[in-house]
């Protein structure tokens, strides 16, 4: 399972492995940046989330990378920081 927003020069990418008889690895969200019109990613941070994070309709918009320090909003596809 695989969806990603791109805002500003950034990817945000939430997946989660499913297989045929159960749940593989748990959800996570990787930040990249991107450079050189897209052409060149490079993976700034990895954060677990829940799996139930895109199955409640992103009512909580608001994702927070920590370690890099910055903030996006999903539903209004913008950098808060």
């Amino acid at each position: 399972m695989h969806k990603s927003w791109v805002i500003n020069n950034y990817e945000i990418v939430y997946a989660n492995q499913e297989y045929f008889a159960g749940p593989g690895s748990e959800a996570y969200l990787k930040l990249n940046r991107t450079f050189v019109f897209g052409m060149f990613n490079k993976d700034i941070e990895v954060i677990d989330v829940d799996s139930t994070f895109l199955k409640l309709g992103l009512t909580d918009c608001i994702v927070e990378f920590t370690s890099s320090k910055l903030k996006f909003d999903l539903c209004e596809r913008k950098q808060l920081k």
